[in-house]
């Protein structure tokens, strides 16, 4: 994709990105760079957790949002008229395309708001009640209570 949207001057640094190695006819650049983000996000990990689930969260989020937004413009297409029919003795949907493009997007939907709940147990509290344990007491035998 970075390599497409340079190509079409829509990224900084555009022609940059869009060079294609001449031995391989890879865009190399665009790899190479996509390949030094990805580490970068990833080491983030390191300095700060709670920084790293968010960028993970909003990843996913990310991919929802674009799902959605691209069945509501099926069904935009749909409703004009714009999306053409089926070549004859390929499937096609038919009539029951908007009707699954309408379910996909309240399915999708409704998964977002879960997404944008990204928290992180800090304590061993937090981390006991995350995973359903009890509470440890003091009549708790000893060798149960390193396990809680």
């Amino acid at each position: 994709m970075t390599y497409s949207m340079s190509r079409d001057n829509m990224l900084p640094l555009s022609h940059i990105w869009r060079h294609v190695s001449p031995t391989r006819r890879t865009p190399a650049y665009a790899v190479m760079g996509l390949a030094v983000l990805s580490t970068a996000l990833l080491l983030s990990a390191l300095v700060n957790l709670q920084a790293f689930n968010y960028i993970l969260g909003i990843g996913s989020l990310a991919f929802f949002v674009v799902y959605i937004l691209q069945t509501v413009g099926l069904i935009i297409g749909v409703r004009r008229g714009t999306i053409p029919a089926g070549e004859p003795g390929l499937f096609d949907l038919g009539r029951y395309r908007m009707p699954l493009y309408l379910v996909a997007v309240v399915c999708r939907g409704r998964a977002v708001p879960g997404r944008l709940n990204v928290t992180t147990p800090t304590d061993s509290r937090q981390m006991r009640a995350a995973r359903g344990m009890p509470r440890p007491t003091p009549t708790t035998p000893r060798h149960f209570r390193r396990a809680l």
